[in-house]
């Protein structure tokens, strides 16, 4: 027998209560009296409703209303060239052929921002220099439960990369000084590169999160510690629109919403990130998510 504090009890008044109810609910449904089969299916449906379609209605720069459920999804095709040559139009980094290609795509980068410093104004060079940065990690169902970051995106405008940082990296150390592995090392070194340089912005949604994710799960990675300039559009939102609600950007769905009249999809934030090999899906999702950052934050310039 169960001790009675663990025991399921029921007051003998709401038993009583029960019962009667029961019995009237049979009684007239033998006379073919049709009833609800719970209290929440007697609710008014149309306020149910009515909060459901509320969540996915947004207002536009014009100040029109929009549903995003309406809107057409967007694809990474459409906001990043086709690669040559390349079945896809990201790359993932899970080897050190993908650091190399990386290594090269960040120096190109570098070349860029050398080139057109004295050309172009310092808003238009922003925009077209700067780097999406969004993370993934597989989600935590309880209280006290950490997963290390799994994939970390990266993506400038003309190259998309997802790096698969479990694959990659050790995300159980805890002793800071332990030297890194040749494969760490060389992606550090790349990472170093791009996250030290002032001249190029490094841009996220929420940005924080990420950062603090990234150097929590991989301490002795001296990267995820060098950030010199950084811009968290979600925050720039409120300063380049200040005379709107707090909810009017309050996601990166939004944001792209707003901006592009298209849709995010967001079906793969909650799936299994640590788990290998990716999916296509889970790799077009990621992409995408750090794809559309320097391309927002040129909207945001030009509005």
């Amino acid at each position: 027998c169960l001790p009675r504090s663990v025991r399921v009890t029921t007051p003998v008044w709401r038993r009583e209560s029960y019962m009667k109810l029961k019995k009237e609910k049979e009684q007239q449904k033998s006379k073919g009296i049709c009833l609800p089969s719970d209290n929440t299916s007697s609710l008014p449906q149309s306020k149910i409703y009515t909060a459901k379609e509320k969540s996915s209605i947004i207002t536009s720069l014009d100040g029109n209303e929009m549903d995003m459920d309406l809107l057409p999804l967007l694809r990474l095709e459409d906001v990043l060239p086709t690669r040559s040559h390349a079945q896809t139009p990201w790359e993932l980094v899970d080897s050190l052929a993908g650091i190399r290609a990386l290594q090269n795509a960040i120096q190109e980068s570098m070349e860029h921002v050398n080139e057109d410093t004295a050309k172009e104004d310092l808003d238009s060079l922003v925009a077209t220099t700067a780097w999406g940065l969004d993370c993934e990690w597989r989600p935590s169902h309880m209280v006290g439960e950490h997963h290390p970051v799994a994939t970390l995106q990266l993506s400038s405008r003309y190259h998309a990369f997802v790096i698969d940082l479990i694959s990659l990296c050790r995300n159980d150390i805890n002793d800071l000084n332990i030297p890194l592995t040749p494969t760490e090392s060389m992606l550090s070194d790349a990472l170093t590169t791009l996250f030290k340089n002032k001249a190029i912005r490094i841009i996220g949604f929420g940005i924080s999160q990420d950062l603090s994710k990234l150097s929590a799960s991989y301490p002795h990675m001296t990267c995820f510690n060098i950030f010199h300039s950084v811009i968290d559009l979600h925050s720039l939102a409120r300063r380049a629109y200040p005379r709107t609600p707090k909810t009017f950007m309050s996601s990166l769905q939004k944001a792209v919403a707003v901006h592009f009249q298209k849709k995010l999809d967001k079906t793969e934030q909650c799936s299994e990130w640590d788990v290998r090999p990716l999916r296509p899906s889970q790799l077009q999702y990621a992409s995408l998510d750090a794809t559309i950052l320097p391309l927002l934050l040129n909207k945001m310039i030009t509005n």
